[in-house]
């Protein structure tokens, strides 16, 4: 396989994608990225909460939303079906893996709920 195709970039047209991500998140209530497989954000973040967005804003603690977006996207690819874990921060978030010729190449997440204990 080309080496092109296991860039997200190449798969999807983005701006298109942003836009259908912005309608979901909407019509949801929740926050939807696409990360790479290293959690990297590939799209802009659409219904980010406030409090995830200070989160995120802040160099020191961005890097453990991005740890938990990889690890909850590789999860989600090692089981092959989409994962629900909670973030650093206690944070209900899902993580729908991006899979091309059986490369996992990133992950649709969505999320930031915060979940009742009952």
């Amino acid at each position: 396989m080309n080496s092109k195709l296991l860039n997200i970039r190449s798969i999807l047209d983005l701006e298109q994608w942003q836009k259908i991500q912005d309608e979901l998140a909407l019509v949801t209530g929740m926050a939807i990225l696409i990360v790479d497989y290293k959690g990297v954000p590939v799209t802009r973040h659409s219904g980010c909460t406030d409090f995830c967005a200070i989160v995120r804003k802040n160099p020191d603690t961005a890097k453990y939303c991005q740890k938990c977006d990889s690890r909850g996207g590789i999860e989600a690819a090692r089981l092959n079906k989409p994962f629900m874990y909670l973030c650093h921060c206690d944070i209900l978030d899902t993580a729908i893996p991006i899979v091309v010729d059986e490369k996992y190449i990133g992950a649709v997440m969505a999320g930031q709920v915060m979940a009742d204990e009952t």
